[in-house]
């Protein structure tokens, strides 16, 4: 089936399947061979949606940078020896850094991406969430999303 997730759901997804520098990736061991390789399809189909997202992270924390930053850097090896007003325009430079890194990510965050991913029945995914003990509700609930026609982020009318 083809899937519409966001960017985010994704990267998260990938970090969950693959896993990274302080998480390992997803254990199949209760699932059967067909389920295995949905969830290593969708590993795979997640990945360079991650390695692009991780890409333009890099990207912008690079081209954001203000005119002195190698001086803000500077400024943070010898913080004791600023003045108040040294440090608080340090501060006020640093926000300033973060809230545009941080608004360029939120918007590359809440795109879109098609996926092809091969659903997983109730009792596949039963399995696969039983393989892996230590995964939360939020998790969980993730997965429930990406293997299945279910979308956690749905508004209900009131």
């Amino acid at each position: 089936m083809k899937k519409n997730i966001t960017i985010e759901t994704a990267v998260i997804a990938s970090t969950l399947l693959s896993g990274n520098q302080s998480l390992s990736a997803a254990k199949l061991s209760r699932l059967e061979g067909t389920e295995k390789f949905a969830v290593v399809r969708a590993a795979t189909a997640l990945r360079p949606i991650r390695e692009g997202y991780l890409s333009a992270e890099q990207t912008a924390q690079e081209s954001l940078r203000p005119d002195n930053w190698n001086e803000l850097l500077a400024q943070t090896e010898k913080w004791d020896s600023l003045t108040a007003d040294e440090k608080a325009a340090h501060n006020a430079a640093a926000a300033k850094y973060n809230a545009e890194v941080g608004k360029y990510l939120a918007e590359e965050r809440a795109k879109t991406a098609e996926v092809e991913i091969t659903p997983l029945d109730e009792a596949a995914l039963g399995r696969f969430l039983d393989s892996n003990p230590d995964w939360d509700v939020e998790q969980a609930s993730l997965m429930l999303e990406l293997f299945t026609d279910t979308d956690t982020n749905q508004k209900t009318e009131e």
